[in-house]
C-alpha cells in the first residue's frame, strides 16, 4: 500500500533521491505499520482473555513463535512491493491476496501435510498446538527461522531486483 500510494501521489521519485535507499525507506514503513497493529493485537488479545476467554493462553513461546513468522510477513511484504512497482493495480488486490494468506495458514481448512511447511504462516499452524500442549519446539523454531528467513531473502532480492529495472517502468496510476 505504502509504495501504491507513493506512485498515486507522484512522490516516489521523490524518496529516490532521498540519503536513504528505498529498501530502507520501505522497511521502515512496514515496520511501522507491523508496530501499529502488532500493537492492536495485543491490546485485543488481552480485551478478549479479560472479558470473554478466561482460558486464553498468552505465553512466550507464542509470541517467539510469532515474531519469527512476522519476518517471513516482512519478506512477502517486499514481494508484494515489487510486484506493486510493476504493476500498480496490485495494491487494488490486497483484499483478495490477504485472503490467500488466511487460506494458506491452514486456519480455514485442513491443508496437505506438504504445504504446512512451505510457509512461515503455515508452519506456525503446527506449533501453536504444540505450544498449547506443551511439547518441547525448539527444533520447530529453528525451521521456522529458516522459512522465514528465505521468504524475507527472497522478497528482499526480488524487490532489489525490480526496483534496479524501475526506470524501466510506466510511473503513471
Amino acid at each position: 500500500m505504502c509504495i501504491s500510494t507513493e506512485k498515486q501521489l507522484g512522490t516516489l521519485q521523490n524518496l529516490m533521491i532521498k540519503p536513504y535507499n528505498i529498501f530502507q525507506i520501505a522497511l521502515a514503513k512496514v515496520f511501522i505499520w507491523y508496530l501499529i497493529n502488532l500493537v492492536k493485537i495485543i491490546l485485543m488479545s488481552i480485551i478478549l482473555k479479560l472479558f470473554i476467554f478466561n482460558d486464553l493462553i498468552l505465553n512466550l513461546s507464542i509470541i517467539y513463535t510469532l515474531l519469527l513468522e512476522s519476518i517471513g510477513i516482512f519478506g512477502l511484504s517486499f514481494v508484494m512491493s515489487a510486484l506493486t512497482l510493476i504493476y500498480t493495480k496490485i495494491a487494488s488486490f490486497e483484499v483478495i491476496i490477504s485472503y490467500i494468506i488466511l487460506f494458506l495458514s491452514g486456519s480455514i481448512i485442513k491443508l496437505p501435510e506438504f504445504i504446512l511447511y512451505t510457509n512461515p504462516i503455515s508452519y506456525c499452524f503446527i506449533i501453536i498446538p504444540k505450544i498449547i500442549k506443551g511439547e518441547k519446539i525448539y527444533v520447530n523454531l529453528i525451521v521456522l527461522f529458516v522459512l522465514s528467513s528465505i521468504l524475507f531473502v527472497l522478497g528482499y532480492l526480488l524487490f532489489k531486483i525490480v526496483f534496479k529495472r524501475s526506470k524501466d517502468f510506466s510511473w503513471n496510476y
